[in-house]
């Protein structure tokens, strides 16, 4: 879904210009802590907590929608970030730009989409067996990258990171939302 794709893909990259704006002239960051804010206002927690709250709400159709989110997430947001974020390095542009990609490249992510997209397209199906198990696994993959989230949480001092931390909650809750119903009123329609 192209629209779709567009829509969500402008709004992601507003939301991310903001937040390196808000790092590099606002706050006076690094790039590669500005590349961070930017991410954080941007990147929806689409397959962790995301995909979970919306497939309950919209049923099947989450899963495309959760899908194309990945899609811009990882084919445009996060190269950004890691172009942005290599800024202060002493490697040329294009170098930053090839490393990102071959970052990119690895990401299991995108691995895992491109295998979706090709079994969806043959109609390949899963053995009953292996397609349960990977339900299964799926199911608790939410709770598990909670806990990790909290694990790496633990020890870290409020008041060190307060003032970024409003910002980017309200990046991410807030200003990514308006910016892509913005696009989504100035872009074509989509259907419901």
């Amino acid at each position: 879904n192209l629209s779709y794709l567009a829509v969500y893909g402008a709004g992601s990259a507003l939301a991310l210009l903001a937040g390196l704006l808000y790092g590099r002239l606002w706050r006076r960051l690094s790039w590669p802590q500005s590349a961070l804010t930017g991410m954080g206002m941007s990147a929806s927690n689409t397959v962790f907590v995301g995909f979970p709250i919306v497939s309950e709400l919209i049923g099947p159709a989450a899963a495309i929608a959760m899908t194309l989110g990945v899609l811009v997430e990882n084919l445009l947001v996060l190269p950004i970030v890691l172009l942005a974020a290599g800024r202060d390095s002493d490697l040329p542009w294009q170098r930053s730009l090839l490393q990102s990609l071959r970052t990119l490249a690895r990401n299991p992510i995108i691995w895992a989409i491109v295998a979706g997209v090709g079994c969806s397209a043959l109609e390949l199906r899963l053995p009953y067996l292996l397609d349960r198990s990977l339900q299964i696994v799926g199911s608790a993959a939410p709770g598990v990258a909670l806990l990790m989230i909290g694990g790496v949480l633990v020890g870290q001092r409020l008041q060190d990171v307060k003032l970024d931390l409003f910002a980017v909650v309200g990046g991410k809750l807030l200003l990514h939302p308006l910016c892509v119903l913005t696009m989504l009123l100035l872009l074509p329609s989509l259907p419901a």
